[in-house]
């Protein structure tokens, strides 16, 4: 049988213990904010490298090095937000406070993303305007998502309000991917990507403002006594629970990744086709997702997550193979759609565990380091971005494939490699971890 969650833990000030009341929150509202950061940061995943590499001409290892500096950069960074996030004393609670600004700032940094001066667009100083732009773009990405993702488990509490809001969560990042994956392509063509990013930047600050003044923060689940950094950090890391987790989950996000990343390539190199099967076959897999949400919700209900868990690695390999090892439009469709079924249940698994993993954290030390334990798991996650650079490196090699104006003689397989090969190989390494995390996941999860 497993533990119940634990209720929230009552907070420590100078004068003894007190207690914190939790009001419902909505969770439609809550996944409109979902919607609005995965709105630029899907776009920004999708289409980003797509724009320097494909339409600039910016060579694909100069890009993988300025992937490798994001991903490194995001590891340093996470961490040190996370820790400032749980300390930060306010009238508006500890969350709010750096949301509101961030949400401004991330939605300027994300147009200047998509509107390179024609000044910079040579080669060497195209390199330096993606590397300080798409640094910047991170660091306040990282601000934004440290910060929203901490408030879900003070939101919602118990697996019955959890995988609830979890499907409310994961349906407004998949609308968002629709939004930033499928129409995007349709989008630009019409209007160019700086208005693209103009407009996406626009939508994605009202939805998160809207999301924030609905679900307001309790100002009184913050400490009034600091969290020290070292004793905090050491707290996670000698979770043995949150390393098995961190590196299972880092391999399938890592194959995750590469399919929207790689789909705009594959699409015109393996399928030789252009933008609108880019959008066909992103709204395929999303609107799969979409569907397929509140199944997954029953079925972590009503299976244990172990085997919702392994189901879902195991139909995301079956998707992989069929979009890798044929370059065939109707395969892939059939694996987009397969790979789709399988995307809504990994994130639905995800929220759910982190959210568990947190709630057993605080029972055992009795401290409130939300922020801290998901940047901190975030820097772990980060070895796929790390892996998704030397993947295109790997490209370059092993295919010939340098940009857009040099693709070599075999683009075609370059990014066959990318989307099926790599992440199947992901997939099986991560069940190897999973067999490791999941004998002691039933004590920890929900009931």
């Amino acid at each position: 049988m497993a533990n119940k969650l634990v209720s929230p833990l009552p907070l420590v000030s100078g004068s003894g213990r007190i207690t914190v009341p939790v009001s419902d929150k909505s969770p439609l509202f809550y996944g409109l904010g979902v919607l609005g950061f995965n709105l630029i940061l899907e776009a920004f995943g999708g289409y980003a490298y797509f724009f320097y590499i494909e339409i600039l001409g910016l060579a694909m290892t100069m890009a993988a090095v300025v992937r490798m500096a994001y991903a490194i950069w995001d590891s340093i960074n996470d961490p040190i937000f996370g820790f400032l996030s749980d300390n930060t004393r306010s009238l508006w609670g500890r969350r709010h406070v750096w949301l509101v600004p961030t949400t401004l700032l991330s939605g300027i940094v994300f147009i200047l993303v998509f509107s390179v001066p024609e000044f910079i667009q040579g080669k060497t100083h195209l390199f330096w305007y993606m590397l300080v732009t798409l640094l910047l773009f991170e660091t306040l990405s990282t601000i934004l998502i440290v910060n929203y993702v901490a408030l879900f488990p003070e939101y919602f509490q118990g697996l019955k309000k959890r995988s609830t809001a979890s499907v409310y969560n994961q349906a407004g990042k998949n609308i968002a991917v629709l939004i930033g994956l499928a129409l995007t392509p349709i989008v630009y063509r019409a209007i160019g990507f700086t208005w693209m990013a103009v407009t996406y930047s626009l939508l994605s600050i009202v939805l998160l403002v809207l999301s924030l003044v609905v679900n307001r923060e309790d100002p009184q689940m913050q400490v009034v006594k600091k969290v020290e950094f070292l004793p905090a950090f050491k707290n996670v890391l000698k979770d043995l629970s949150f390393w098995k987790y961190g590196i299972t989950i880092a391999l399938i996000l890592f194959g995750v990744n590469m399919v929207p990343f790689a789909l705009p390539f594959y699409v015109k190199y393996a399928l030789n086709a252009g933008p609108n099967l880019t959008a066909t076959l992103s709204g395929m897999a999303l609107v799969t997702s979409l569907v397929v949400l509140p199944i997954w919700g029953r079925l972590i209900r009503k299976w244990e997550m172990k085997k919702t868990f392994y189901a879902v690695v195991l139909i995301m390999a079956f998707g992989a193979i069929l979009l890798g090892f044929s370059p065939n439009k109707n395969i892939a469709m059939a694996g987009i759609v397969i790979y789709g079924v399988a995307w809504g249940g990994i994130w639905v698994c995800n929220h759910i565990i982190r959210a568990d993993l947190i709630s057993q954290n605080q029972a055992h030390s009795e401290k409130h380091t939300e922020a801290l334990y998901y940047s901190l798991l975030n820097v772990i996650l980060r070895i796929g971005g790390l892996l998704q650079s030397l993947a295109m490196v790997l490209a370059t090699v092993f295919f010939g494939y340098v940009s857009g104006e040099n693709p070599g003689s075999q683009p075609g397989m370059a990014f066959r490699f990318l989307m099926g090969f790599i992440p199947l190989v992901g997939l099986v390494v991560a069940l190897f971890f999973a067999r490791f995390f999941f004998k002691d996941y039933p004590a920890l999860q929900s009931a």
